[in-house]
């Protein structure tokens, strides 16, 4: 098994060269995507640091140093008015105070000017509790320290600043003297708290922008891991992508050359899958007894699986001898479905007709397991079409273990189209939920009724496309044209009905109208032969009066076919009896021995006399009249009988059955 398996794995690889060195670029394509992903996961990640940084600095310092200089700015504007009005007691510094708030009133959460022990003696707001004790407070005011801290609140995050209030030196400098810095008689301190938001606008596009870089780096780095986590599955994925292309290489391969299909056909088929490989298969082949075997499936389903059973079905169909008798289809169709309902689940049910075609008695055979009736169409004499649905046979196979199956006949002359399709054909849906049909599947075939098979698909699958209006497939579509070719008798009789005129007078009964035929035939065939060897007979006689004397032993002795070779007989007795091809590779022995009997009897006896020659020279034209009579006559009772099996067959097609109707 080792080596049947290695030996088809280099075959599939000498005819599909893209399944060759998948290994090594695989592995090539996973180094490369690793170093990527790597790659762009320490990017990321040393990005989103770098981002988040950046945005806790924007939120964070530069927000709170814009909120300290303008804590800064509002106490140095509340000591420079205290120290031009002169302000000490609480009253007037009051009234600084709610001036400095009225001046930017969504900035300022409270103003206080405190003393030392933390009791205000001018006020706007207060904290919910109290921020620093009286000693940390004396402690900054002796050093001249300023505190800042953040505080939340109801409103939002504030910014508190305390420092020593100094209304009667500047802001940042002290009246100095001899004696060092002066401080104010009664200390005191000032305390405002800024809301962060307020001072934040100017930061906002900013922070907008750090912040997207943020996001963007965040979903890098979720990408790269993302990538990383579904390399292997994808790599997978893409290995099978390549597998289904194989496989659907594999698959059309299978499919039946044209160059395969019997000359008694006229044959064209196609396969769509909805997908790189389908359930729908049909096959084509012809059997050692001149049968010719036809199968179309439709698995149920679309994808590997489906294509794997269909393949099984074809596969155990070819093993079988179904094709080589007239009665055993029936018997297989039930050996198949007893295999699948052991070996296949059972939603893995398949479809399938299957059709023997005799071509020598124009006879059908089939089995329609659970498949859509493939269609027969017949044109009438007047012009018109019928139809016939092939419905016997049993239930799908896979599904009813022990189901019974029957076989159908039915005649098939040259001339008449068996059409055989999937449901992919006839339910596919356009865009607006209107089904193909099995009535724009006729009108097709009717439109085209006289192109060639090929054509003939080509211009439904045209059709389908146009009414798909672009869609892909949602179900396997695969079609079959099937046309039988006439053949040597049909073409013989069809010649003759022809010269003889037979739509114009032929008789209402069968049997009259063949002895007519065969009279006329006869009379034909026998009055012209008759003429034409009388002729020849004399061409002979001719030549041998104006013949030179009998050679000697030394001399070659002249041709004796007579006035004309044998080639040149056959050419003439072509033209004036209408010989078909048989009949000319028949006669021609016959004319051949008769050249060779009369060589032989001058080789025999070289001095004969001329009255002893005629008489065995007509004996001979006898004897080789008699022969060449007799084929004709064999050949005549042949066309007689398959004219009336035609007749016959033609009467009962047109006889109305219960699974056949018109359209």
């Amino acid at each position: 098994m080792t080596s049947i398996y290695n030996c088809w794995r280099d075959q599939l690889t000498n005819r599909h060269p893209q399944v060759r060195n998948v290994t090594g670029r695989s592995a090539n394509r996973n180094v490369i995507l690793k170093t990527c992903v790597t790659s762009g996961l320490v990017l990321g990640t040393v990005l989103l640091a770098q981002m988040i940084s950046a945005y806790r600095f924007v939120s964070n310092d530069l927000v709170q140093r814009e909120a300290q200089r303008e804590t800064n700015r509002k106490i140095v504007a509340v000591e420079q008015m205290a120290r031009v009005l002169g302000a000490q007691d609480s009253e007037q510094l009051s009234e600084i105070v709610n001036e400095a708030v009225r001046e930017s009133p969504p900035q300022i959460a409270w103003l206080r000017i405190l003393q030392l022990d933390g009791t205000p003696v001018a006020a706007f707001g207060a904290p919910a509790e109290k921020l620093y004790s009286p000693s940390r407070m004396q402690q900054a005011v002796e050093s001249h320290e300023i505190l800042s801290k953040i505080v939340n609140t109801s409103a939002g995050r504030v910014l508190v600043t305390a420092r020593p209030f100094h209304p009667e030196l500047g802001p940042y400098r002290g009246a100095v003297n001899g004696q060092g810095r002066q401080s104010p008689p009664q200390p005191r301190a000032i305390e405002i708290a800024v809301y962060l938001d307020s001072v934040a606008a100017p930061f906002g596009p900013l922070r907008v922008r750090v912040l997207t870089g943020s996001l963007a780096a965040l979903a890098l780095v979720i990408a790269m891991i993302v990538i990383g986590l579904r390399f292997g599955p994808y790599l997978r994925g893409k290995q099978l992508q390549q597998q289904a292309n194989v496989a659907r290489a594999v698959q059309l391969d299978l499919m039946p050359p044209m160059e395969s299909i019997p000359e008694d056909l006229d044959f064209a088929g196609a396969c769509i899958p909805a997908w790189q490989v389908g359930g729908d298969f049909y096959d084509l082949f012809a059997g050692n007894d001149g049968r010719i075997g036809l199968i179309l499936t439709d698995v149920a389903g679309k994808g590997l699986p489906a294509a794997l059973l269909s393949s099984l079905i074809q596969g155990a169909l070819r093993a079988t001898s179904w094709t080589a008798d007239a009665l055993p289809q029936a018997g297989a169709a039930e050996q198949l479905n007893d295999f699948l309902c052991q070996r296949s689940a059972p939603e893995r049910f398949a479809s399938m007709i299957c059709c023997s075609y005799e071509p020598r008695t124009s006879t059908l055979r089939y089995v329609n397991a659970g498949h859509l009736p493939p269609i027969l169409v017949r044109r009438e004499q007047d012009g018109s079409f019928s139809i016939q649905r092939l419905e016997d046979g049993g239930p799908v196979l896979g599904l009813l273990p022990g189901a019974f199956y029957i076989q159908g006949e039915v005649p098939v002359g040259p001339g008449d189209l068996l059409v055989m399709f999937s449901d992919g054909i006839t339910e596919a849906e356009n865009t607006g939920g209107q089904d193909f049909g099995e009535g724009r599947l006729l009108a097709a075939i009717c439109n085209n009724w006289d192109a060639a098979a090929r054509e003939l698909c080509d211009a439904v699958l045209g059709d389908l496309r146009s009414f798909l209006g672009g869609l892909d497939p949602q179900d396997d579509q695969t079609l079959m044209i099937i046309r039988p070719r006439p053949s040597l008798h049909e073409l013989a009789i069809d010649d003759f009905l022809a010269v003889a005129g037979s739509q114009h007078f032929r008789p209402r009964s069968h049997n009259v109208g063949l002895s007519i035929a065969a009279r006329a035939m006869r009379t034909f065939f026998i009055v012209g032969l008759t003429g034409m060897l009388a002729l020849w007979m004399t061409g002979i006689a001719m030549a041998q009066e104006n013949a030179p004397p009998p050679p000697g032993p030394n001399q070659a002795r002249p041709s004796i076919h007579g006035p004309r070779s044998i080639d040149q007989e056959l050419d003439h007795l072509t033209r004036d009896l209408e010989l078909t091809l048989n009949q000319r590779k028949q006669i021609r022995p016959l004319l051949e021995e008769h050249h060779d009997k009369i060589r032989a009897l001058f080789d025999k006896n070289p001095d004969i006399s001329r009255q002893d020659l005629g008489p065995r020279i007509h004996a001979i034209s006898d004897e080789t009249h008699h022969q060449i009579e007799a084929l004709l006559n064999r050949h005549q009772k042949q066309l007689a009988k398959a004219m009336q099996e035609r007749m016959h067959a033609g009467e009962e097609s047109r006889r109305p059955g219960p699974s056949q109707d018109s359209r």
